[in-house]
């Protein structure tokens, strides 16, 4: 068996992070520290919001929470100027969108190759 030990990566040098499976019922406050983040997958959780700060990752470019309990998206989303790919299968989203996040959408929606990766 050969072990491969990591270098210690700061925070703000992570660019991609998949939490998906681990029974997590909220993001942690401080991820708004990974601003290079590009790719997050919190897939198969158990949240019911994304924090506002969470979008201070303006590197986001793509976002997948499929299989959580999430109602609304904040206002902030408006923030992430290059995601591209949002994916919320099954979850429970009843909120109308604002308007900063109405744009995200639309944005996301036309930037996206193939089928739209909203639900």
């Amino acid at each position: 068996m050969k072990v491969v030990v990591a270098e210690r990566v700061s925070p703000s040098q992570v660019t991609y992070l998949d939490l998906s499976g681990n029974n997590i019922t909220q993001v942690h406050p401080g991820m708004d520290t990974m601003t290079a983040l590009e790719v997050l997958r919190l897939n198969d959780n158990r949240l019911h919001e994304l924090p506002a700060a969470l979008f201070r990752c303006t590197c986001l470019i793509r976002l997948s929470v499929d299989n959580n309990a999430i109602e609304r998206l904040p206002d902030s989303i408006g923030r992430c100027t290059r995601l591209t790919k949002l994916s919320m299968c099954n979850n429970r989203y009843m909120a109308p969108l604002s308007r900063s996040a109405e744009n995200s959408k639309k944005r996301i929606f036309q930037s996206s190759i193939g089928e739209p990766v909203v639900c």
